[in-house]
């Protein structure tokens, strides 16, 4: 075995230590996606980690994580410091955020060691080692290739007197780069940041505004960098270039406009071997959503051009939706996208109708270039099992990138339901963003815990009429996979779609908290908004479920060291 291979493989023995507090295993495979594996994820006295080994594409993978506290001579071992350093080994997160990025999934996948160090005032993360790349499920994070070149980097967050604060983001081996940003905020409505430096050895500068009052939203931004930055390695990567700005305007009630205009740079990994792996796309949209009288509908229109093909693309879309009767709601839809080597109208008429407390029926008339389609289809619930099959229209312009057409049909279904020992099976398919449905299973909720655990205590099955049901979504209203929820006595995950559900005895109020450290969704993301308190309602019922909004944004340091 190589050096890489051995620690990662001590990191595998980690959970035999660990067993004294707690374990949370879950195991599965596809035959679509060509892998299978098991990963557990552990806890042990102010240590944590995960690993995962498995076969992905046929070949055998290796990966996992230990973070520990670190101490010194000169440092008291007392609950105040007992984070303030520590060391991470293994595969993990490289904070590579500036303060005046547009989007929020900065955070690059690195092979090797960090240590942290954190304060009230600041969080900094040394880190040694090299750029990876994975393909992550629910029970396996694959490594499918990593650059094997040696990089060091140094990032850090620092809260400065003022307002102001300052977020540094330092790599050099293949390149180097030295962005240091600040951000000012002199009210609670405008927030003012600027970046300067050397990306990937060219110059940078950003500079950005922002005011927000209420749900007003109003941003603009300029970015001066070279189309060959890779601030993340060989990670996919989205850089703002040149000029971006946004504005969401509330109208009136239960009504809001949105604009915006995104100029970019697009990196995809040298690895999946395209002729071009990266490309500038200029978007320019709009969008207006309303709720008035019982209707709900909304409109969104975008102009699109990119260097990666000839000519621009349009698309619109447009869908109202209302309760017909109390079990029976209809929505009907409009797209229309057009690009240089298709152009796709399609209309859709969505009904769905609620029979009983556990089953719901669908039915769904397209057409699509003038075919028509009329499908079926359904969900049932229950105390031991759900299961949900349904035809849908899909709309992706990767996958017109990618050979596909940009609209298409799938079938998809999902399967849940109880096994033994607390534990929950899981099969379903998936459509991915170039328009390919994966199938794939897994068992989860496998664990281990003595009587001395302080989390997760007690986790069962619990058999009754009374659940719990809603979804984590994000700023956009999409749903989020992988967020872990602290439901009473019971720890949930969030499913593909953000929904998640748990059964309860009675319609007592239990509490509910947002458990980062044990969530599975490996994008950087922080805490919106949640209820504190949760209510079971009879499985079925047709109660608004619960929400909770979750932020897809940074992991500083002292967050990533604390997870």
């Amino acid at each position: 075995m190589r050096m890489p291979e051995v620690w990662i493989a001590l990191l595998l023995l980690a959970p035999a230590g660990a067993f004294g507090q707690s374990v949370d295993a879950t195991v599965g495979g596809s035959q679509i996606l060509g892998l299978a594996g098991a990963q557990a994820s552990y806890r042990y006295k102010g240590s944590y980690g995960w690993t995962g080994i498995g076969y992905y594409s046929g070949s055998f993978q290796v990966a996992g994580y230990s973070n520990v506290p670190l101490h010194f001579g000169f440092t008291p071992t007392n609950e105040i410091n007992r984070d303030r350093y520590r060391l991470g080994v293994g595969d993990q997160e490289l904070n590579t955020w500036l303060t005046t990025d547009e989007y929020d999934f900065y955070n690059a996948i690195v092979r090797g060691a960090s240590v942290y160090r954190h304060t009230k005032a600041s969080d900094i993360q040394v880190f040694v080692g090299s750029y990876s790349a994975e393909d992550r499920q629910p029970y396996l994070r694959a490594i499918t290739q990593f650059d094997s070149k040696l990089i060091g980097a140094v990032v850090g967050h620092f809260t400065l007197p003022k307002k102001w604060e300052l977020e540094s983001f330092n790599s050099f081996g293949k390149g180097a780069t030295s962005i240091q940003s600040f951000a000012w905020k002199p009210s609670r409505r405008w927030h003012l940041t600027t970046a300067a430096g050397v990306g990937s050895n060219d110059p940078y500068f950003a500079s950005a505004a922002e005011y927000r009052r209420g749900e007003l939203d109003l941003r603009g931004s300029y970015t001066f960098a070279s189309d060959h930055l890779r601030r993340q390695g060989l990670n996919y990567d989205v850089e703002p270039l040149g000029l971006n700005a946004k504005a969401e305007v509330p109208l009136w009630r239960n009504t809001t406009a949105h604009f915006y205009h995104r100029h970019e740079l697009m990196v995809v990994p040298e690895s999946l071997g395209f002729k071009q792996n990266s490309s500038i796309v200029t978007i320019d949209s709009a969008s207006f959503a309303t709720s008035l009288f019982g209707f709900r509908s909304s409109v969104s229109l975008s102009q699109s051009t990119s260097n990666a093909y000839a000519g621009k693309n349009y698309s619109g879309i447009g869908s109202v939706s209302r309760n017909v009767l109390p079990r029976w709601r209809s929505t009907f839809s409009y797209l229309h996208n057009q690009m240089r080597s298709q152009d796709i109208v399609v209309y859709q008429d969505l009904n769905e109708v609620r029979v009983n407390n556990h089953l719901a029926l669908t039915h769904t008339f397209d057409k699509i270039d003038g075919s028509t389609t009329n499908t079926f289809g359904g969900r049932w619930s229950s105390n031991a099992v759900s299961f949900s099959i349904d035809d849908q229209v899909y709309t992706s312009q990767i996958a017109a990138q990618f050979g596909q057409k940009s609209v298409f049909q799938a079938w998809n279904f999902s399967i849940r339901f109880r096994t033994p020992h607390g534990t929950s099976a899981h099969l379903e398919t998936i459509v991915d963003p170039q328009g390919k449905t994966q199938l794939g299973g897994y068992l989860s909720g496998l664990q281990y815990q003595t009587l001395q655990a302080s989390a997760q205590q007690g986790e069962h099955v619990v058999f009754s009429k009374y659940v719990i049901h809603g979804r984590v979504v994000d700023e956009s209203g999409s749903g989020v996979w992988g967020i872990a929820l602290q439901i009473g006595q019971d720890v949930v995950y969030s499913d593909t779609k953000g929904a998640f559900f748990v059964h309860v005895k009675s319609t007592k109020p239990v509490p509910l908290a947002v458990t980062a450290k044990s969530s599975l969704q490996a994008a950087p993301w922080k805490l919106e908004s949640a209820p504190s308190t949760v209510r079971g309602v009879p499985e079925g019922n047709s109660d608004e479920p619960v929400l909770i909004v979750v932020q897809m944004t940074r992991h500083d340091s002292k967050e990533m060291a604390s997870r």
